[in-house]
């Protein structure tokens, strides 16, 4: 079978599996996400719908320079 192509079963398997973690998955970003603060999250949150709403818009996912910076205001060069 080519590893590129998986049966229905496993499929299944792998949504099966994907249901169970979700709710660990969500918890665990609720707490990253109460552990920011309020102005960085909701100005990361309108940054986004805008541009999901409008993809000419800048993409906030992009990065822009040479480091990793943060929409928060960390940078890491």
């Amino acid at each position: 079978m080519n590893p590129r192509y998986f049966s229905a079963e496993t499929f299944v398997r792998k949504c099966e599996e994907a249901i169970k973690r979700r709710q660990e998955h969500v918890d665990a970003f609720i707490e990253f996400n109460a552990a920011l603060p309020v102005e960085s999250t909701s100005t990361w949150t309108k940054l986004c719908q805008v541009w999901e709403a409008d993809r000419s818009q800048t993409n906030p996912f992009k990065r822009t320079g040479t480091g990793a910076c943060l929409i928060l205001g960390w940078c890491f060069t």
